[in-house]
């Protein structure tokens, strides 16, 4: 009788490749910070892969052990992987999420020569989730500057411990350690491909930004320029025009996928739009649509509300052309979301769309279309949105040909009708999404509007990552 160890030793690779759950997780594994699904980072990805090993020496010898994913969640976990883990073991792990939650009561010093003797010995790591910062007494403790100067004693290892990461995502929710803690790591990360993080800007605890740092660390290495993917969530008030286009341009030249959600970190954390074009239609013109900036940056970016001085804004967006010319920089950009929002001003009226769950799979939707007792004026509405959507894609493509795919949302509390939920804070957003795609029969490209929005309610989309005061009353 045929058994498996008849097949070719080929053969038998292959069925351990299709086996093994971390083949169908890409890298990077994590989403935007408005999308709060069910984290991809899976333990158990590994358990019927290693079953399989188990079956003869062989398939063991044929099946070398690999592609673990480690959670970290106790100290006592962290001492047992420390002191007993194997060498083969500690090479087969390739992704790591540290998410310790209980606050550290003993030595920062300790704990931070235990993680980053840990880390260094993960030479195969090539995704990091910092999830919970490894000591944080801020929730307890209102002695800021003590903390301050324990942890200002830090440094990296003089040994690398993050050589071959390629994915980082901050996931820590104290403002005060993803400060912290961003600049230090990232600058030991010389094979960064994809972060995941609330700023690159100059960081709270020391006046240098984060390209210095690297490149104090990295002598023979390029700054921080070959990130691809950047999901980046900031807060109302933080980033000026001139260092958002050097963010994008001058440090992050090869940029493919650039994803900014902007929030206000008072609860209950609304999102908040970069951008808020008004598209007018236009009847006695050649031109289809009047394009407006309805809020200019200032207003919703980084402007103090009781600061009434105008010299540092003279770069504000005042136009669209405006808001596409910070963006020139980013040449390899294929992909682009920065909420910025579109509103069509001849229709008030809106249908209902399918909603995502927090945790739940991406492929499960709950809610349906409505009633379709608007249904006449919600297919014109559609069909003069998606129309708006296109020409406005004309404009981003003709500044950065690189582009393949742009999100845009809709406020619903902002049509007017206040429907349901969608008023105040804890309001609903649709996201619109165009592409470019080439048509078959004439081999040119052409510009499609997804017929169907997604909907994100306020408790799917909000995130905390990097946005709790830890000073706060």
């Amino acid at each position: 009788m045929p058994s498996l160890l008849d097949l070719s030793d080929e053969i038998i690779q292959q069925i351990g490749h299709e086996v093994h759950g971390d083949t169908s997780i890409p890298l990077p594994s994590f989403r935007p910070h408005t999308e709060n699904f069910k984290h991809r980072f899976d333990p158990t990805c590994a358990d019927d892969y290693n079953r399989l090993r188990l079956v003869c020496r062989r398939i063991k010898s044929l099946l070398p052990l690999r592609n673990l994913h480690i959670g970290i969640d106790n100290m006592e976990k962290l001492d047992l992987w420390v002191v007993k883990a194997p060498t083969e073991v500690l090479r087969a792990v390739t992704r790591l999420k540290y998410d310790i939650t209980r606050p550290y009561d003993g030595k920062p010093h300790h704990l931070w020569l235990t993680l980053t003797s840990f880390l260094s010995s993960l030479e195969n790591l090539e995704e990091f989730y910092l999830s919970s910062p490894p000591f944080c007494g801020h929730l307890d403790d209102k002695e800021e500057d003590l903390i301050r100067r324990r942890r200002l004693r830090l440094r990296l290892p003089s040994y690398p411990i993050f050589p071959k990461v390629k994915s980082f995502a901050n996931e820590v929710a104290c403002s005060e350690c993803s400060a912290f803690l961003q600049p230090l790591l990232i600058p030991a990360m010389p094979s960064l491909r994809h972060l995941k993080c609330t700023s690159i800007d100059t960081d709270l605890m020391t006046s240098e930004p984060i390209e210095s740092l690297w490149e104090m660390r990295n002598k023979h290495e390029l700054p921080v320029v070959e990130v691809e993917t950047l999901y980046m969530a900031i807060d109302v008030y933080t980033m000026l025009p001139s260092e958002f286009r050097a963010t994008l341009g001058d440090r992050l030249p090869k940029l493919k996928e650039l994803v900014i959600m902007c929030r206000d970190v008072a609860e209950p954390a609304p999102l908040r739009p970069v951008f808020k074009i008004s598209a007018e239609t236009v009847k006695s013109s050649d031109e289809k649509w009047k394009w407006h900036l309805l809020d200019n940056w200032n207003e919703h970016m980084y402007r103090d509300p009781d600061d009434d001085a105008d010299e540092d804004h003279d770069e504000d967006p005042k136009t669209v052309n405006d808001v596409l010319g910070l963006f020139d920089t980013c040449q390899h950009l294929e992909s682009l979301d920065t909420t910025m929002t579109i509103e069509l001003a001849d229709f008030t009226r809106r249908p209902q769309y399918p909603t995502w769950t927090r945790g739940a799979s991406p492929s499960s939707t709950s809610d349906t279309r409505g009633s379709g007792k608007t249904e006449m004026i919600t297919d014109e509405y559609e069909y003069l949105f998606r129309e708006a959507i296109k020409q406005v894609t004309t404009m981003f493509i003709a500044r950065i040909p690189s582009l393949r795919t742009i999100r845009w949302w809709e406020d619903l509390a902002r049509i007017g009708g206040r429907v349901g939920d969608y008023s105040g804070q804890k309001r609903t957003w649709l996201r619109w999404e165009s592409r470019i795609e080439r048509e078959e029969s004439t081999g040119e490209d052409m510009i499609v509007v997804d017929p169907t929005p997604q909907r994100f309610t306020h408790d799917f989309y909000r995130n905390f990552d990097g946005a709790r005061d830890p000073f706060a009353p």
